[in-house]
């Protein structure tokens, strides 16, 4: 400060107060003989407020020290050992009105409920307990949370944290030492659950802070334990069933985790056998099982030339398999008996590509959670299962490769450029002979040509230029096949997983629906098959097909309408119909055909599939008995949910409950958030199976939040959600035990306040 603001003293402030730099006060008080402070020694902020008072009484600490605020309330106080050394409870209350004064920040200072908050230190820097409080002293968590009982079992020290108030989701206590100074943790940190049962126990290295011991339980019984010996990580999962601790794996990490060792143990605590995994350097891996050498890999450190040596052991050490280059991006891998004998030759490719993934490795058994191989025996049988199994991958790919192509099928090949086409994995050149495979009556090879042909085509939905050019030399190839029924219905089945992709209609799709017209008698034909599986697949195909066909509709409404078929075949009808009006945009049919259907169908499958279209039509004014069909549907848990499980078309990849629920959010979720608590609060009455799958299926409308000027907003949805969920888990809190592991992955509380604390979006953050 400069002369001359000193001289600018406030007239509040007494005239022989002086002026601290460090501090940035004006002080006023007595030293002794040797200049040291003693007594009552009063400080005052620049705008002239008594700002604090410290007694050092004879100069020896610690010294009694309040500050102030502005408005003469107290703002702080404990006791002060010079420095930045505290010790004792030092304790911050809040002020109405504007302060210079500090208040822990956190969550506490952010919100209006907490007024004061104490911290014990047992040395400079460093606390070990923390409270809070609200104005009229009663204890509160960090976000303003009236405190629940304390459990005996946790210690009266020990502080409540709220949900999702630190790294773990669930409310919590917690007992921990604190360095502010260089802000990490030491020592022991202990967590409880709100029944008082261990949830976490960690150690902190006291000089630099880092965690050295970790325990982790549920329900109190250790399920992991994890710590170092100086650099070295050493790993214990638990039997979960067992109630005393008995280690089911032990895991030891060396060298920057770069040496792997997992020893299994019985449930009687038994050694059983241990696997390793040793990265000599970054050219040469190791793998050993009872510590005998079973693999070992060289490669060059130049990735581009082929590896220096690849062999797997019997445990005498004689070769169980070795790897020998051709130099052309080809070599040889050769399976041999302990003697030395060739058993198997292996021819592989895609040397380059192996050598850059560095996959040599991988016959040997994927890491396991579980004693898989309880003797060498059984570990060296699997990775000889698993040669033979890329040797039969490797005979079954050169049978299809010298299969003979048909010569109508290479007409329909060769109007495609393969190599420019794009597939889901890159271009299509592999398509061509897997395609051709698909024409064989050898199931395995068929069976393995779809398996390629659909892992190009479609990936999460995704459809590529290769699905419609694929589908549609399949469509050209049915009439031909019909004598050959497993290659037809190969065929035919594979054309209609691509016609039910609910992202179809793209680039592509009207091309390849003009060239398959020529298949729309056949298709009708199949469409009133007795098989039900021919006639669905038929029937869908038909809606995209002969969609603009007045027969196409008309069959459908009689399949839809014959009460002597099965319900599920009616249904699928009925869908398609509602498909093939809405495919054409036609919504006054939907309306007209559906609606007075709906008030007199008895079936239940058929009002469901009818409200689903109602819905659709309805631009977020759907009728409630529509919305309430669904629902009531998915709380009895009705035979009707069955029957839609077996329409892929209509619901894609999900379960009947997840597409519903889906459904409603994403066509009307004002009508979903009226309906969902009659969902909720039935969910009890179910199976926990049924119940798991009600959860996961609303977990959309949970977190459908609206995030408005950088704040989340509950929505409708979401809050009569979390209220019902809330009223459930008070009527029955088994429920919340029961689903207590999905509920916290869906970073949901267990504890019913807590959840209500959420859907009024108070969770004081």
């Amino acid at each position: 400060m400069t002369e001359l603001n000193i001289m600018e003293k406030h007239t509040n402030i007494p005239e022989g107060a002086t002026w601290n730099n460090t501090y940035n006060q004006w002080e006023l008080g007595k030293r002794n003989a040797a200049g040291k402070e003693i007594g009552i020694w009063e400080e005052w902020h620049v705008d002239g407020h008594l700002c604090g008072r410290v007694d050092y009484g004879d100069g020896a600490p610690p010294f009694i020290t309040n500050r102030f605020h502005p408005d003469g309330t107290l703002a702080e106080e404990g006791n002060w050992y010079g420095g930045q050394k505290w010790l004792g409870t030092l304790r911050f209350i809040k002020c109405d009105q504007p302060t210079s004064e500090v208040f822990p920040e956190g969550d506490a200072a952010r919100n209006s409920i907490v007024w004061i908050a104490e911290y014990d230190y047992i040395e400079e820097g460093i606390y070990n307990a923390q409270r809070y409080y609200d104005r009229q002293n009663r204890p509160v968590s960090a976000k303003g949370t009236p405190l629940p009982k304390r459990p005996a079992s946790v210690p009266e020290g020990a502080c409540y944290m709220d949900w999702n108030n630190s790294s773990r989701v669930e409310a919590h206590w917690v007992v921990k030492e604190f360095d502010t100074q260089k802000k990490q943790l030491l020592g022991d940190y202990i967590e409880w659950d709100l029944n008082g049962n261990l949830l976490e126990k960690r150690t902190y290295d006291r000089s630099t802070g880092k965690q050295i011991e970790r325990h982790e339980y549920i329900n109190g019984k250790i399920t992991v334990s994890k710590w170092y010996v100086g650099e070295d990580l050493f790993v214990n999962c638990y039997y979960e069933h067992i109630h005393s601790p008995v280690v089911k794996i032990s895991r030891v990490y060396r060298n920057n985790n770069k040496d792997r060792t997992d020893t299994f143990f019985d449930e009687a605590g038994r050694e059983l056998f241990s696997i390793r995994s040793e990265e000599v350097s970054e050219c040469h891996e190791r793998k050993y099982y009872n510590a005998i050498l079973v693999y070992e890999g060289i490669q060059d450190p130049d990735k581009t030339k082929p590896p220096v040596s690849v062999r797997y052991f019997y445990p005498g050490g004689a070769t169980l398999i070795d790897y020998t280059t051709n130099g052309n991006d080809t070599g040889i891998f050769q399976l041999y008996d302990e003697a030395g004998l060739v058993l198997l030759t292996m021819l592989q490719g895609d040397e380059a590509f192996i050598n850059r993934k560095n996959r040599w490795n991988y016959f040997v058994p994927e890491w396991t959670t579980g004693p898989e191989h309880t003797i060498i025996t059984t570990y060296l049988h699997a990775i000889v299962q698993n040669f033979r199994k890329e040797y039969e991958l490797n005979v079954l790919d050169k049978k299809i490769k010298e299969l003979p192509v048909p010569q109508h099928l290479q007409a329909e090949l060769d109007k495609v450029d393969w190599k420019k086409i794009t597939s889901a994995w890159g271009s299509g050149e592999d398509l061509p002979s897997a395609i051709n495979g698909l024409l064989s009556e050898d199931e395995e090879i068929g069976r393995a040509c779809e398996e390629r042909i659909w892992w190009k085509m479609a990936y999460h939905g995704e459809l590529y230029e290769a699905t419609y050019a694929t589908a549609t030399i399949i469509a050209r190839m049915l009439p031909l096949y019909k004598q050959a029924t497993v290659v037809e219905q190969r065929l035919f089945g594979l054309l209609y997983k691509v016609m039910i992709q609910p992202g179809l209609r793209n680039r592509g799709y009207s091309e390849m629906i003009a060239a398959m017209e020529f298949l729309i008698p056949q298709l009708f034909q199949w469409a009133g098959d007795t098989n039900p599986v021919t006639a669905r697949r038929a029937q869908h195909i038909l809606i995209h097909v002969g969609k603009d066909l007045p027969e196409t509709e008309a069959f459908l409404q009689r399949e839809w309408q014959n009460t002597a078929l099965p319900d599920v075949r009616r249904g699928y009808a009925l869908y398609c119909l509602g498909w093939l009006y809405w495919l054409a945009e036609d919504y006054e049919k939907i309306n007209t055909q559906f609606l007075p259907a709906f008030h007199k169908e008895k079936n239940i499958l058929l009002r469901v599939i009818q409200a689903i279209f109602l819905i659709r039509i309805s631009e977020d004014n759907a009728a409630d008995s529509w919305v309430a069909e669904i629902i009531n549907t998915l709380a009895r848990q009705d035979a009707a949910i069955a029957d839609l499980d077996s329409m892929q078309a209509l619901i894609g990849e999900y379960g009947s409950p997840e597409f519903l629920i889906n459904f409603l959010q994403n066509t009307d979720p004002a009508a979903l958030a009226k309906h969902i608590r009659t969902l909720i609060m039935e969910m009890h009455s179910h199976d926990r199976k049924y119940q798991e799958t009600l959860l996961l299926a609303i977990s959309p409308v949970l977190f459908s939040d609206k995030i408005i000027d950088y704040k989340k907003v509950r929505t409708e949805g979401s809050r009569n959600t979390l209220l019902a969920l809330a009223d459930l888990a008070e009527k029955d809190p088994d429920f919340m035990k029961h689903h207590s592991k999905t509920l916290l992955k869906l970073e949901l509380p267990l504890n019913a306040q807590q959840i209500r604390d959420l859907a009024a979006n108070e969770d004081k953050k």
